[in-house]
């Protein structure tokens, strides 16, 4: 759903990646945190009928294989519409955010990450939310995107 806007923005076709889907918490899907009585975050857990965190990280390198791919076979930029699970894992194991510096632990929804091109796939905004602040400086609501 977000990124049917960003594709009609663009003119772009909107393509389905299931590598790029978020975590998958299997039982879990649908109950609140505070009802699920643990950090289903922590670095061990595995949900019943879910991915554990290799088996997500797994799946998220798969997508990143993809999304270079991708990229090296476009002209000019290309626009990928993921999760915050998914935009952690790429910063954490993928993108070089500059020396020192951590991937956030929680990534604003539609937040804008901007990663160059090519390798060592330097990040140069990361997380950045601004265009919802500017969006509703107004007093307006946010829709679409």
């Amino acid at each position: 759903m977000t990124a049917e806007p960003v594709a009609g923005a663009l003119g772009l076709p909107l393509l389905i990646e299931p590598l790029l889907a978020e975590r998958n918490f299997g039982d879990l899907r649908g109950r609140a945190y505070a009802d699920i009585g643990l950090d289903i975050m922590e670095p061990g857990y595995a949900p019943p009928g879910g991915e554990d965190w290799e088996t997500f990280h797994l799946r998220v390198d798969a997508a990143w294989a993809r999304i270079r791919r991708t990229a090296a076979a476009a002209e000019g930029d290309s626009v990928f519409v993921t999760h915050g699970l998914v935009c952690y894992s790429l910063a954490l194991r993928h993108l070089h955010l500059g020396d020192g510096v951590e991937p956030p632990a929680r990534w604003g929804n539609t937040s804008v990450t901007h990663v160059q091109a090519r390798a060592p796939w330097e990040a140069s905004l990361v997380n950045c939310c601004d265009h919802l602040d500017a969006a509703t400086a107004d007093g307006g609501q946010v829709s679409g995107i």
